[in-house]
């Protein structure tokens, strides 16, 4: 499903004759993941930090 958006945008973009907004749109997305993926990153860092102290006790 989530390899389906970034066609779709693009084919409904060149329809309207909009093919630039297609990048836009798949740039702010990929920005928004990032950002997700950080915040994943970072909270299963501080979560296992955290396990390991308490099982290192």
């Amino acid at each position: 499903m989530s390899k389906a958006v970034p066609v779709l945008i693009g084919f409904l973009a060149s329809l309207l004759g909009i093919g630039g907004l297609a990048d836009k749109v798949l740039g702010v997305i990929r920005k928004i993941r990032q950002r997700i993926e950080n915040a994943i990153v970072k909270f299963w860092t501080f979560v296992k930090g955290k396990a390991g102290n308490l099982l290192g006790k």
